[in-house]
């Protein structure tokens, strides 16, 4: 019993250089199981397992280096080189308070101190507790506060030259010095034709619906339109007549006009096109992502925004789609063209 005790006590701190300690228990087993109790040389018996532990220590040790250098080949597949320097700005990724898997980027960070290639001390400035932060959760911060210059066309078919700068100061605001605001202007003289109120056409291509197989015509009846936005709903028809967006129709489909209050308390023409969509298979397109596109425009010095006026309008409708997008109202039947 005694002779059992020892070679347990030997065996298991032998054991603790083992990376896997069912090795231990494979090995003891098979090695105590054999027939050597009757004629049992304990000495000899030790250093057989010695080496025998050794030989799988050497193994599993070789086993996990190359597992090691598998997992760090796919885990750094997808890397970049990145590097920063003691003095730079950036932004940290932190946890929010209340869920920590949704990470928000703050700050501008200064970066004091760079611990180690990937770590770094970074601190929001005098005063404010220093931080350890990973490259990871790290980025380039770029300023944009300076140079804002902007143009908005505030009326319909209006000309631009060189005395918009005096006569209308909303076209360009102030934040433009007098070179960018000459600059400015002088773009907005060349590309004129392509600010209007009124919808231009996209030629280019044409909106087709595609319907399922076993599609049946439904037609809906109307719904009524407040008294308080009549008015404004068949001023807004009257328009979409005039500039050609829609026409009269006789098709079997129909759907119900759905007018809906704007915050300047205008009117926009919706139509519920649920009945149609039920029946019309789902294409799915490629949506970037917001932080795809931060990415590509991160290192840009110049942003442009467009605001396409009634972007919806000036997609053509395919001749033999249009009667699909028929809808009712209380002043008859329409469809987009």
């Amino acid at each position: 019993m005694q002779l059992n005790e020892c070679v347990c006590l030997y065996v298991s701190s032998i054991c603790k250089f083992v990376l896997k300690v069912w090795l231990f228990h494979h090995i003891l087993y098979h090695g105590w199981s054999e027939k050597y109790l009757e004629s049992l040389d304990v000495e000899e018996w030790l250093l057989k397992l010695n080496d025998q532990l050794g030989i799988i220590h050497d193994m599993a040790s070789s086993q996990e280096a190359s597992a090691s250098d598998k997992r760090a080949i796919i885990y750094n597949r997808g890397k970049s080189d990145r590097s920063l320097n003691v003095g730079e700005k950036v932004l940290m990724r932190i946890p929010g308070l209340h869920n920590s898997l949704q990470a928000s980027w703050e700050g501008p960070y200064n970066i004091n101190d760079k611990v180690s290639r990937v770590t770094f001390k970074v601190s929001k400035g005098d005063g404010h507790p220093t931080r350890l932060a990973h490259i990871n959760n790290l980025k380039t911060y770029v300023d944009r506060s300076l140079n804002v210059c902007a143009a908005t066309l505030v009326a319909e078919d209006v000309d631009i030259d060189n005395s918009l700068l005096e006569t209308s100061p909303l076209l360009i605001q102030d934040k433009c010095d007098n070179f960018n605001s000459k600059q400015l202007n002088k773009v907005l003289n060349i590309v004129s034709d392509s600010f209007s109120e009124k919808p231009g056409l996209c030629e280019s291509a044409k909106c087709v619906i595609v319907l399922s197989e076993h599609a049946i015509p439904v037609s809906q009846q109307g719904r009524n339109i407040p008294v308080g936005i009549e008015q404004a709903v068949t001023t807004e028809l009257s328009k979409l007549l005039d500039e050609g967006i829609i026409v009269k129709s006789t098709a079997l489909w129909s759907s119900p006009l759905v007018p809906v209050r704007k915050k300047d308390n205008s009117v926009r023409i919706c139509v519920d096109f649920r009945q149609l969509n039920s029946v019309t298979p789902l294409v799915r397109y490629w949506v970037p992502s917001l932080d795809e596109i931060l990415r590509k425009v991160g290192q840009n010095k110049c942003l442009s925004t467009l605001d396409l006026t009634a972007g919806f309008h000036q997609i053509a409708m395919d001749p033999k789609s249009s009667g699909l997008t028929t809808f009712v109202c209380p002043l008859g039947k329409f469809k987009f063209v």
